[in-house]
């Protein structure tokens, strides 16, 4: 008996041994697992993909078809025959502003005869080489301005009212200090443009009670590019329209449907200080507008760009919304505009940007804090950063804590990498 003891108790000691080592074998594996990593990582063991942070945009648009709705005043020929402009397309003229002189046909030749000789002492008068100063086309236009700010000023004070005075005064000396300065300077004799200007004196002469000048009676944009639908698509009248009367007042603008100008017609005063850009969107383009309250607009064809704030919203029908943008930026440009091809920008961010899946927990923002790793004297560091605005591939980030800065380096793949890793 004393024997079979003694094989028991052996057994019972070489199972505990068993045991004791079975469980430092798994406490040195639960080690080696979690430390070891790690430790490889920290000393470069795992390798790290970095770039560098850039700086780009993001932005959310529309490209929509739209009209240009504006108060229009059309001037007509007060007979047949031939005009020349007194203004520029697009220039802002004041009431009592000349935009034109008219003749009969039949005296056409001497007429732009006429013409071309005041553009010839012009180029002359530019060029250095004057003249007897008798007549320049700066004069004509500066003596032109100067009448006009006369009768505006006359129109003031007729309405008992002050305001505005001062400014027109200035203005009226501004341009007499500008005849001025081309009287005194016009004092060597030029033969040769002596006679262009005898030349002209005399057929103007010959004309003087053949001319009829043209004036505006309020201020506004001048337009000599007529097309017959003036006083037809007023901001007024396209407020009340459908969706599919908007949408085929777009589509039918500036082809075979439109109105037929009186062939008399020949200028338009665009009078007000705002127009309006009138586009069908889709339900959700409009929810935007609509949640943002502004936008910019890009008419691309013509090089503009604009912030309106003024918007609101007509008709709503099969997913469609009419939207009018009220703005007083670049009238202008827009002066001889009927239809425009535009891009609607709701949002444009531009800072620092990184592709989305170099962002730790993105998936889960704003629920979670967003981090970047970034790389700090070759070390990695998780930062806190702001999502400012996301495609879905890129996102423009910034850092509250001021930490972040163009050209700083950061790991692509931050799951793969951990705080404190040594990166080169």
């Amino acid at each position: 008996m004393p024997e079979q003891e003694n094989g028991t108790n052996d057994i019972a000691k070489i199972k505990k041994r068993r045991k004791i080592r079975k469980i430092i074998y798994l406490a040195l594996l639960g080690f080696l697992l979690m430390y070891v990593p790690v430790i490889l990582l920290a000393s470069n063991g795992a390798r790290a993909e970095l770039a560098i942070i850039g700086s780009g945009s993001i932005s959310d648009s529309v490209k929509a078809e739209g009209l240009v709705l504006k108060e229009e005043l059309v001037f007509t020929l007060p007979f047949d025959g031939v005009f020349t402009k007194e203004a520029s397309e697009g220039e802002r003229v004041p009431a009592g502003y000349k935009i034109a002189s008219v003749v009969e046909t039949i005296y056409e030749v001497k007429f732009r005869e006429m013409e071309e000789l005041a553009d010839e002492i012009l180029s002359r008068k530019k060029s250095g080489d004057i003249n007897s100063g008798i007549f320049t086309r700066d004069l004509k236009l500066i003596e032109d301005r100067i009448r006009g700010k006369v009768r505006e000023m006359a129109v003031i004070v007729s309405t008992g009212s002050l305001a505005g005075i001062a400014e027109i005064q200035e203005e009226l000396e501004a341009y007499s200090a500008d005849r001025d300065a081309i009287i005194s300077g016009s004092s060597t004799e030029d033969a040769y443009t002596g006679d262009l200007e005898n030349r002209y004196n005399l057929l103007r002469q010959s004309l003087a009670d053949k001319m009829v000048e043209v004036y505006t009676d309020r201020p506004g944009y001048i337009s000599y590019a007529t097309d017959g639908l003036e006083g037809i698509y007023a901001p007024g009248t396209v407020a009340a329209f459908t969706v599919p009367e908007l949408k085929a007042a777009i589509k039918n603008t500036g082809g075979a449907a439109q109105a037929k100008e009186p062939e008399s017609a020949f200028a338009r005063l665009v009078t007000g200080n705002f127009y309006t850009l009138a586009f069908v969107l889709d339900e959700k383009d409009a929810d935007k507008l609509k949640a943002r309250g502004s936008a910019t607009i890009i008419i691309g064809d013509m090089g503009i760009e604009f912030r309106v704030d003024d918007i609101e919203y007509g008709d709503e029908d099969e997913g469609k919304v009419c939207v009018f943008m009220k703005t007083n930026k670049k009238l202008g440009e827009l002066a001889s505009a009927r239809k425009i091809e535009a891009e609607i920008i709701f949002y444009k961010y531009t800072g620092l940007m990184v592709p989305v899946k170099s962002l730790l927990n993105m998936d889960a923002y704003p629920i979670r804090e967003v981090e970047i790793a970034k790389v700090k004297d070759n070390w990695i560091k998780f930062i806190t950063v702001d999502v400012v605005a996301s495609n879905g591939s890129y996102a423009i980030i910034s850092s509250p804590d001021g930490e972040l800065s163009l050209y700083d380096s950061y790991a692509v793949r931050p799951k793969k990498v951990v705080e404190g890793q040594v990166v080169k």
